[in-house]
């Protein structure tokens, strides 16, 4: 099995993905935009948001050095924003996506995880519970991570 086997799964079933993010989204109070970061969040993550009328930020990856020179390409205004992978392993995603933002958009607030390859979802608590725990596990890349936005 190629390690891009989620990428044609995300695309062959696209629409009722996308419905599904779009149904989740509704069960929010509010969101403003949609996170993603790498490629497995951008096989999914900018379908999402132009379906949903939802502005789209990306995290760089460390040695990605794209065009704008910016770790993080993001709306003006961001208040509530929602992250999107196709599943939430050791947290290290989410950890990064949620230090980026807070240096970018430090009023802005995770509302949650929507993972496209699972059905198992995020609230706000859980990532913020998963955050704290991530941070706890591994420190010093923690503390690097935070240091690197």
């Amino acid at each position: 099995m190629s390690h891009t086997y989620y990428m044609r799964s995300a695309f062959e079933k696209r629409a009722s993905l996308i419905q599904s993010g779009i149904d989740y989204l509704k069960g929010l109070e509010s969101c403003d935009c949609i996170v993603i970061r790498g490629t497995s969040g951008a096989v999914f993550g900018p379908m999402l948001a132009f379906a949903a009328n939802r502005e789209l930020a990306v995290i760089r990856k460390d040695k990605d050095d794209g065009h704008a020179g910016k770790w993080v390409e993001s709306p003006a205004h961001v208040k509530n924003y929602l992250i999107v992978d196709d599943f939430v392993d050791s947290g290290a995603t989410v950890f990064h996506i949620v230090a980026a933002m807070r240096k970018e958009h430090p009023d802005a607030q995770c509302v949650g995880v929507f993972q496209y390859e699972r059905t198992k979802h995020f609230s706000q608590a859980e990532v913020i519970a998963l955050v704290k725990n991530y941070q706890e596990i591994h420190s010093d890349i923690a503390r690097k991570i935070r240091n690197q936005y």
